[in-house]
């Protein structure tokens, strides 16, 4: 970026001393400004780069069924990983663990088929419910529950899908039930005014 500087926009007489100072001054300003700039655009994109968290998965990879019922309730591992971005989702337990601070958005998506009463997938965070993505089958072929939350977690914190005892879900390889998650991107508050 080039920047033209002319006298006459600061004053009428170029020989004063008083003008040639405040010129002087709205240099240096201008330079400072322009380094305090170049700082924040490194710093947003250090941020941007180094906290790039994103996955989504589903259930399986390539048989279809029926997953459950089960007498208990279990976490589920949704193994066929479409994306995992920064690795925090963990394709062997199921389980979203958080690499920093962050406001993050999860989404479950399920398929129940006719044969249950209910289907539905329960979201968990550190081990307490958040929300369900719940339905009754009412006699339909088949329901397509969903759900999406907005956390704020805190470094460590952990998230995963939940199936509850004795309800149904059906996937195959169109990935019908998945989980996915992203750290929503923020701008930082020096930025904000």
């Amino acid at each position: 970026m080039s920047w033209k500087y002319n006298v006459s926009t600061f004053c009428s007489n170029n020989y004063s001393c008083t003008c040639f100072f405040r010129c002087v001054y709205s240099v240096k300003q201008w330079f400072k400004m322009k380094n305090i700039l170049k700082k924040y655009e490194l710093n947003v994109k250090n941020e941007v780069n180094s906290n790039k968290v994103a996955f989504s998965a589903s259930l399986v990879t390539t048989n279809e069924g029926q997953i459950s019922p089960f007498n208990t309730g279990k976490t589920l591992v949704y193994k066929n990983i479409i994306t995992n971005i920064g690795q925090a989702y963990n394709p062997n337990t199921g389980i979203f663990t958080a690499p920093v601070r962050g406001v993050y958005l999860f989404s479950l998506f399920v398929l129940g088929v006719a044969g249950a009463d209910a289907t539905g997938v329960d979201l968990y965070r550190n081990g307490e419910f958040v929300i369900p993505a719940y339905a009754h089958l009412s006699g339909q072929n088949y329901v397509n529950p969903s759900a999406g939350v907005n956390l704020l977690l805190e470094a460590g914190d952990t998230v995963y899908a939940f199936l509850p005892p004795n309800r149904k879900i059906y996937d195959n390889v169109h990935r019908h039930c998945s989980f996915s998650g992203i750290l929503v991107p923020v701008v930082p508050n020096q930025l904000i005014g």
